[in-house]
């Protein structure tokens, strides 16, 4: 067989049967067709890139308490035992694509810029975009506190217990 004279596709009879108008019309009617879809996807880029804000995506999250008890164990003169329990809400849209849905943390509790009480090391587990509560403890004594600290707590706790 002899390939090299036959033809391996029909010549396309579309645009040989169109006048010059017509391919005239069909040619500035494929113009127009590319100049959209560009138009298009520079507007889809340009929305995409107002869209994306850095600082949007690691903003701080707005974790909040709902509840938080104060039990004082024991209180004299000179010695207090206090407790403390927690409930932080954990919003659903944390910040970031690598967010921690598992890990430990730790609380802290300042009086007067002094640490007064901090929490065992807790374990969380997370589930992504769901509002979740967390619950803590905290116990602090005579021995973790300064003296001063301590009058002042007491006599917080005193003049709030009167009013």
């Amino acid at each position: 067989m002899d390939y090299e004279n036959e033809e391996l596709a029909p010549k396309s009879t579309f645009c040989a049967t169109l006048t010059p108008q017509q391919k005239n019309k069909l040619h500035k009617s494929l113009m127009i067709f590319i100049l959209f879809i560009f138009i298009a996807i520079f507007v889809y880029i340009c929305v995409r890139a107002i869209q994306y804000n850095p600082s949007v995506e690691d903003y701080v999250p707005d974790i909040i308490i709902p509840s938080m008890d104060f039990t004082v164990l024991n209180i004299a003169e000179t010695s207090l035992s206090v407790k403390w329990d927690l409930v932080m809400r954990i919003p659903p849209d944390l910040p970031g694509y690598y967010t921690c849905l598992k890990g430990y943390f730790q609380t802290f509790i300042l009086y007067k810029g002094v640490t007064i009480a901090h929490s065992s090391f807790e374990r969380y587990n997370l589930m992504l975009n769901w509002a979740q509560l967390l619950n803590i403890s905290s116990i602090a004594s005579i021995g973790d506190l300064d003296g001063k600290v301590v009058k002042d707590i007491m006599e917080d706790v005193y003049f709030n217990y009167i009013i």
